[in-house]
């Protein structure tokens, strides 16, 4: 990947100058740091490991304690930072990472975005999981002068194989719904699948419903979509809105059979219980009661759920009451007026088809209209 030799080349640079990117007494006071304690052995310790021992544990300890002591005096907080800076070239992953975060303080002394860019880089690039999701996330941020979602989304990935699930979902919302060249929804489907599966997470189970219903990101599977809403409509976790959309989701595919042997009750049930959270319920019930499936045919308690979701301005209730009051049928008085303001109000409300359909209703109404002018004439004759 292009960003691995960017990072090679970047750590060559950086160490050209460091002989063995350990403490050195030329650069270092090794005197000075060690009088900020001078009665404590374990101060006292910690600098003969970091300059005679060259450890680099220590050394990261002793510079860490160097940089936080706000009490200390610029000069030596500024020592305690540079040699950190050499620690983290070992590279150290800790280190580097404390450095870049240092960088990224504002009101610590040492802020410079660019530098933060590189530790972050180094970190990260040593499997540091927080520098990982900490670089992403700033690649991912357009505000910032770093922006790049392609590296982002690389980081990310390496954050999702050290199994985090924050970044196992931003890879998947990434490559869905990000930028078209880094767009991949067969992608985004092993990860949200990966999310759900290993994880339970909630978002991906809602993400991947919709995925097997509509074949985004492979093929469709109606029977797997049909399981995964039944499972979201049983969440107690889930908010009210989306497990009534999941329940009606599950109904409309049960309907079709694509839930196995699902007894009519049950579908029924799920229905009712997304009233009256989910207008699109008062629909699918009326389509049930008109055309007689799972219930008896009962045209006037159809009309009572289409009028229910009209009135909650759910557009294929409001387009199919329309022709039910232009018609008429058992239990229901024809009403043209009425139909006319329907076909009328489903068109305002964008249904697909309204348009077409209140203009056939026009051209009706004319025809209705000379006929009834010629009989009227010819009974005058």
């Amino acid at each position: 990947m292009k960003f691995l030799s960017y990072i090679l080349f970047l750590l060559f640079l950086l160490t050209n100058n460091i002989s063995n990117a350990a403490p050195d007494a030329e650069n270092m006071n090794r005197d000075q740091i060690a009088q900020v304690r001078p009665n404590d052995a374990r101060w006292q310790g910690l600098v003969r490991e970091a300059f005679d021992r060259r450890n680099m544990d220590a050394t990261y300890i002793l510079a860490t304690e160097l940089v936080e002591d706000r009490a200390l005096d610029r000069g030596l907080r500024q020592m305690g930072f540079r040699l950190l800076e050499q620690v983290a070239l070992t590279p150290h992953p800790e280190a580097a990472y404390m450095v870049a975060n240092l960088y990224m303080d504002q009101q610590g002394g040492f802020y410079n975005r660019g530098q933060a860019s590189v530790f972050y880089d180094v970190a990260a690039f040593c499997g540091h999981l927080d520098a990982q999701v900490d670089y992403a996330l700033m690649l991912q941020d357009e505000r910032n002068p770093e922006y790049n979602i392609p590296l982002a989304l690389d980081y990310f990935k390496m954050a999702a194989d050290q199994d985090d699930l924050y970044s196992i979902m931003e890879v998947a919302y990434i490559l869905k719904d990000g930028p078209e060249d880094v767009q991949d929804m067969a992608g985004a489907r092993e990860y949200f699948s990966r999310a759900f599966g290993e994880f339970g997470q909630l978002d991906a189970h809602k993400e991947l419903a919709e995925m097997y219903h509509k074949g985004i990101g492979g093929a469709v599977d109606l029977g797997r979509a049909c399981s995964l809403y039944k499972l979201l409509a049983d969440d107690a976790d889930l908010d009210v809105a989306t497990a009534a959309s999941a329940a009606i989701q599950y109904a409309e595919l049960s309907i079709e059979g694509h839930g196995g042997d699902v007894a009519p009750e049950e579908i029924i049930f799920y229905l009712e219980r997304s009233l009256p959270i989910n207008a699109d319920a008062y629909f699918v019930l009326g389509r049930l009661y008109e055309g007689g499936r799972l219930v008896e045919k009962n045209l006037e308690r159809a009309f009572l759920m289409y009028a229910a979701g009209a009135d909650l301005d759910q557009g294929a209730s409001v387009l199919r009451m329309a022709p039910i009051l232009e018609h008429g049928g058992p239990g229901i008085v024809a009403n043209p007026v009425r139909a006319a303001a329907h076909y009328e109000r489903a068109a305002e409300l964008g249904v697909e088809g309204a348009l077409g359909a209140r203009l056939k209703f026009k051209a009706r109404q004319r025809r209705d209209g000379a006929d009834h002018l010629v009989q009227s004439k010819k009974r005058h004759t």
